[in-house]
């Protein structure tokens, strides 16, 4: 997740909700639409990008998410959440980047 935040194209590419890509040809096209719900209208989060949704039965709806605010980076790592839905590890995303955020003394204020 650190490399991953210091490639600015990566963090573009991430931010987006959704987008549209097409053949060279112009033939056909496709719309990709990002997991992450914390970049979609679903479970918005502010300053939210990147970088992993997944699944697996030991681990269940997990996410690695990053969110920038006033100039710092936070990154939250959910697995395992207590509620089985695909929306569970943005909302406890949502929680633990709001907290961060909220209660941190960050060095340089």
């Amino acid at each position: 997740a650190a490399h991953f935040i210091e490639d600015e194209l990566l963090r573009t590419i991430t931010r987006q909700a959704e987008s549209t890509i097409t053949s060279s040809d112009g033939a056909r096209s496709h719309t990709l639409k990002n997991s992450n719900r914390l970049v979609t209208p679903e479970l918005y989060f502010e300053g939210a990008f990147g970088i992993k949704t997944g699944f697996t039965l030991g681990a269940g709806h997990t996410l690695v998410a990053v969110a920038e605010r006033g100039g710092h980076t936070l990154i939250s790592v959910v697995l395992a959440t207590a509620e089985d839905s695909k929306e569970a590890s943005a909302r406890e995303s949502s929680k633990l980047l709001s907290w961060g955020f909220d209660n941190h003394t960050w060095e340089n204020q």
